[in-house]
């Protein structure tokens, strides 16, 4: 009888997940509260292969690594733009949710979502504007100076 429960109070994994690599070298990065793990050298792979099917376990894949944002510089081609333009933040990797275009009055002209950061200028007269991206959060990404033309 003890036998009996011995034998099913013991838990069998047949793998386990746990934040831990084995690693030769590697360090730890904190800037502005954002802290950057990285490594170089897994000591220990393994690989395990079955009706034509391979897995190898042991290096570091990281996912969805988002570089920190640096210097962002909203860029938009082709300028001087005659229809249809894209734009998008280069030096970081943020999606632009909206954009506004005001004359160089001041007066709101244009509010639309780029679409694969594209826009469409059509409805918009001959003149030079200025463009405010905004990402998802409502945040200014910044502001860039176009020109729209009939060629």
């Amino acid at each position: 009888m003890v036998l009996l429960m011995a034998m099913f109070s013991i838990k069998s994994y047949g793998q386990s997940m746990e934040s831990k690599v084995i690693n030769s070298f590697g360090s730890t990065l904190s800037i502005n509260g954002l802290t950057f793990d990285s490594s170089i050298g897994e000591l220990a792979t393994s690989t395990i292969s079955t009706n034509g099917y391979s897995i190898t376990q042991g290096f570091l894949q990281p996912i969805d690594l988002k570089v920190p944002c640096g210097d962002v510089v909203l860029k938009a081609f082709p300028n001087p733009v005659t229809v249809g333009m894209k734009i998008y933040a280069d030096g970081c990797d943020i999606e632009i949710a909206r954009i506004k275009t005001y004359d160089l009055f001041g007066k709101l002209v244009y509010e639309g979502r780029p679409i694969n950061n594209q826009v469409n200028f059509s409805s918009i007269g001959v003149g030079v504007y200025l463009i405010r991206a905004y990402n998802q959060n409502d945040r200014v990404v910044g502001v860039v100076k176009i020109i729209k033309s009939t060629i």
